[in-house]
C-alpha cells in the first residue's frame, strides 16, 4: 500500500503524466491502523514536498500570504453527504461558510481553498457510508470531482498530529 500511495501522491503532485491518476480508497475493519498508515505515508510525502519548495507554496501569488498546506487531513461526518463533506473540508481550512450554501457554491469554495493553500493530497477519513453499489451516488461523484482537480483524495485547527504544515509569508 505504501508504494501505491506514495506513487499516487508524487505523480499527481508533480503532474508527470497528462492526466491525474485516480485516488485510492483504503477499506477494512476497525482498529487495523489504516488511518495511521495513510497519515505516515502522507507525512513523509509532505516533508519531501515542502523541502523541495523551501517550505513555500510554489503557486502562491506574489504579495499574498503563503499558507502552504500540502496535505489536508479531514475527518468526515458519519453520513458523508456532498454538502457535509464540503463543509468539513472548509472547516479544516477555517474558511467562512455561507449561512445557506448551495452545493455548487460549496464546491467552488473547496476548490479555491485547495488551490490557494497548494494542497496536493486530501485525506478524507471515515467515509463509511457511501453507496458503492449505486453509480449515481453524489458523494462518490464529489470525490471523483476532487480527483480531477490534481488533488489526491486520500491551517485548520483540526490537524492530524502526524501532519505538520508550514505557514510563511512570501517576501
Amino acid at each position: 500500500m505504501e508504494k501505491l500511495l506514495s506513487g499516487r501522491f508524487e505523480t499527481n503532485a508533480l503532474e508527470i503524466k497528462p492526466t491525474t491518476r485516480a485516488g485510492a480508497m483504503v477499506s477494512g475493519g476497525g482498529y487495523q491502523g489504516k488511518t495511521e498508515h495513510v497519515c505516515e505515508i502522507a507525512a513523509a510525502f509532505e516533508e519531501r514536498w515542502l523541502a523541495l519548495h523551501d517550505y513555500l507554496n510554489p503557486d502562491a501569488r506574489p504579495g499574498s500570504r503563503d499558507l502552504h498546506i500540502a496535505v489536508a487531513y479531514v475527518r468526515t461526518p458519519v453520513t458523508a453527504k456532498p454538502k457535509s463533506t464540503c463543509k468539513a473540508i472548509l472547516n479544516f481550512f477555517d474558511a467562512p461558510i455561507d449561512t445557506r450554501p448551495d452545493l455548487p457554491g460549496l464546491i467552488r469554495q473547496v476548490t479555491a481553498s485547495l488551490r490557494d493553500h497548494g494542497t496536493k493530497v486530501l485525506i478524507l477519513d471515515d467515509i463509511t457510508r457511501p453507496r458503492m453499489h449505486r453509480a449515481d451516488d453524489r458523494t462518490l461523484d464529489l470525490i471523483r470531482a476532487f480527483m480531477s482537480m490534481n488533488v489526491t483524495p486520500g491551517p485548520g485547527r483540526r490537524r492530524h498530529p502526524r501532519l505538520r504544515t508550514a505557514a510563511r509569508r512570501t517576501p
